[in-house]
């Protein structure tokens, strides 16, 4: 995810429910992976393999980082399936009793404060790679740079920084798994949450026997966004969630 971020990756298009920057990436989208990862095994095990290359071996653990966007998706996809084809999905196809439930799309996204450079900062960073200059853990707009860009710079990682995601409802699918990639949630202050619901207070009796205007369907659902409301999962890295489309949920980070 590091290197996702530092090579500015995350899609900043509006998002579908908020309309502020998504900072997230598609992996598989319908069905089909962004990269075709047939090939991605048997490069990593030619690279294992090979004993008489030490060189090779020993820039194996960090090739990633290096590699390009295709390369770098291929192997996480490659990566991912195992535990969403053979364990996830069998697991989701239980729980929704049903045969037919398929994986359409899977997609990882950041919240809190993100390291995506603007378009500047990505020229400005190309050319320190170039020349050799550039420290690959440094952020543009870091300690070394003056008092100045540091300002400029932090007000353009905030803009590309995302600390929640509004309360919605998942309409286009049937269900959804979020799992947490590191331990944010496991306080249950933060992270995925969903609302508590409330009785329609249009729908009580006393409003029935005064013959009242309300259009309102008495087994309707009231539900606010009143922090007060909110219920945290408590979530440790690599603990997940599925909830169906019905269920209204959102996100905080502090």
């Amino acid at each position: 995810m590091d290197i996702i971020k530092r090579n500015g990756w995350l899609s900043t298009n509006p998002d579908s429910v908020d309309g502020l920057p998504s900072l997230h990436l598609n992996l598989i989208t319908g069905g089909k992976p962004l990269f075709d990862t047939t090939n991605v095994d048997d490069d990593n095990n030619d690279n294992t393999h090979d004993d008489d290359n030490t060189d090779e071996n020993s820039s194996t653990s960090s090739s990633l980082s290096s590699s390009s966007f295709e390369q770098t998706i291929s192997s996480l996809i490659s990566l991912l399936n195992p535990y969403l084809y053979d364990l996830l999905l069998p697991t989701v196809r239980e729980l929704c009793d049903s045969s037919t439930v398929e994986i359409s799309d899977v997609f990882i996204r950041n919240y809190g404060r993100n390291v995506i450079p603007d378009e500047g900062q990505q020229q400005q960073q190309q050319q320190q790679m170039e020349d050799n200059t550039s420290n690959t853990n440094e952020i543009v707009g870091d300690e070394h740079d003056d008092g100045d860009d540091n300002d400029d710079n932090d007000e353009n990682v905030l803009n590309n920084s995302r600390f929640g995601l509004s309360p919605h409802y998942d309409v286009f699918t049937s269900a959804t798994c979020v799992i947490a990639l590191d331990s944010t949630a496991s306080t249950g202050k933060n992270g995925l949450y969903t609302i508590h619901h409330r009785p329609n207070p249009d729908s009580n009796e006393s409003n029935k026997s005064n013959n009242s205007k309300s259009n309102s369907n008495p087994n309707t659902i009231f539900a606010s966004s009143h922090a007060a409301l909110k219920q945290f999962f408590p979530l440790e890295k690599g603990d997940g969630v599925v909830h169906s489309f019905d269920v209204l949920h959102g996100v905080d980070v502090d």
